[in-house]
């Protein structure tokens, strides 16, 4: 690993910066995407965060965590490195925060590392966490663009001047959307069966999702920037990384890690917008719904708790309480829940004690992940885990993996869950999967 950090430390990136006289920020991030698809084709991550766009070009160096070790790829060599325990995982994460290099580290964390946190036996023989150091990166903001690559600027034969190279975002392919009211009764009554659980004081509240399979491959690339236009999301996403496509507007983020203050963003309690004068309606039942105020209640809780594993106890505070965020075709209860680092603790200890999002999974989480375990029939893969980005500036930033698509070579499939409580009514619980998914499948093309 010290070999690894010790070449990273080493590259030497070449910068330059362009003023997007021509064209828009909105055009510019079409016009490169575009290029690394039809062009490039390599694997990419594009990461977009208050009003700013971080796009990784072509990994250089690949760090794959699983179960039993770290696996680093550099050109097409791969290295096995130390058994995987906490301490190494501690000495990675800290070593790489103290790279500090003006490059972007782009990465993912699979939902199968709660397990793996919680000691939990699961067959799931994903890979924990992937991330890359990339040979190029471009940043969009504030009409300008910057540039840093290690060798070749890989973007050199684009003209930024037009846009005959754009994508055309006119179609009329979009995905059958009657596929989100499949398998009703299924999730009716493995949600019959956690309000039975939660009675018997199993737990107190848990997130059980559905899957809904894509008949066929989607054009991501234009999906999701059709879908840019449709949705106010807390963060979104893009990227072809180690054989796994998706995009996603992820309505809050696990966590952020700046200038050693640590900021988690609960969200719980949904009801739907329709665009008109009924949201206000919406917006006020959503407000008084007891069950949906309980159920926020609880998360914003439990994650005051987990801030306080890791941060200076008196730093520890809510920010914002039960405002109401919209989020595309749905709108939540949030709030925001701060505290300062403690001096012996680093990002890794900040995705343990977060990680998984109390708003994914349930309270307490252990037994939550169990009662996942137990009635959902396919693991979650990427979906309700993490896609993150580590820079200087940035420090880290987790958005959580919700509303998004997923496409491999096998399949292209959705999910989405609902929280459950005691209180809960299966109906409205499915109800509010659809809800969620209509905010995605709107905007899917083949």
């Amino acid at each position: 690993m010290r070999i690894l950090l010790d070449k990273i430390n080493s590259l030497e990136y070449q910068k330059e910066k362009y003023h997007l006289n021509y064209l828009s920020e909105k055009d510019t991030k079409s016009l490169i995407l575009n290029y690394i698809k039809k062009k490039l084709k390599c694997d990419y991550m594009v990461y977009e965060k208050d009003c700013k766009v971080f796009i990784g070009i072509k990994p250089m160096y690949t760090v794959n965590i699983t179960n039993e070790c770290t696996i680093i790829d550099h050109k097409n060599e791969n290295k096995r490195n130390s058994e995987l325990n906490e301490e190494n995982i501690n000495h990675l994460v800290t070593e790489l925060y103290n790279l500090k290099k003006k490059i972007s580290i782009f990465g993912i964390i699979n939902f199968s590392l709660s397990y793996k946190i919680y000691d939990i036996d699961n067959k799931n023989t994903d890979t924990l966490a992937s991330f890359f150091v990339p040979e190029m990166e471009v940043i969009i903001e504030k009409g300008s663009m910057y540039i840093n690559y290690y060798k070749d600027n890989l973007l050199k034969d684009i003209e930024f001047t037009a846009k005959n190279d754009n994508l055309d975002l006119q179609t009329n392919n979009f995905v059958d959307k009657t596929i989100i009211y499949k398998d009703k009764k299924a999730y009716k009554s493995i949600v019959g069966k956690a309000i039975d659980d939660i009675k018997a004081l199993n737990y107190s509240k848990v997130i059980l999702s559905r899957k809904v399979n894509i008949p066929n491959k989607v054009n991501m690339l234009k999906s999701y920037l059709i879908g840019l236009n449709n949705n106010t999301p807390a963060r979104s996403f893009l990227f072809e990384f180690n054989g796994l496509e998706s995009f996603g507007y992820s309505p809050e983020t696990i966590l952020e890690v700046k200038d050693n203050y640590v900021y988690t963003f609960p969200l719980a309690g949904t009801r739907k917008l329709e665009g008109n004068e009924n949201d206000f309606l919406l917006k006020n039942d959503l407000k008084n719904d007891l069950k949906e105020i309980a159920e926020h209640a609880m998360s914003v809780k439990l994650s005051f708790l987990e801030m306080e594993k890791i941060c200076n106890l008196q730093s520890v505070k809510v920010e914002k309480y039960m405002d109401v965020y919209e989020r595309g075709s749905v709108q939540h209860l949030g709030s925001i829940v701060s505290g300062h680092l403690k001096e012996d603790k680093n990002y890794y200890h900040a995705i343990q004690s977060l990680f998984p999002a109390v708003t994914s999974t349930g309270i307490p989480k252990k037994e939550s992940l169990l009662a996942i375990n137990k009635y959902e029939n396919t693991p979650r893969e990427l979906y309700s885990g993490g896609i993150f980005l580590l820079n200087d500036k940035e420090g880290l930033d987790v958005a959580l993996a919700l509303r998004s698509v997923f496409q491999n070579d096998k399949e292209t499939y959705l999910r989405a869950g609902a929280g459950i409580i005691k209180s809960s009514n299966p109906e409205r619980e499915f109800t509010e999967t659809c809800e969620k998914l209509t905010s995605i499948i709107n905007n899917i093309v083949y």
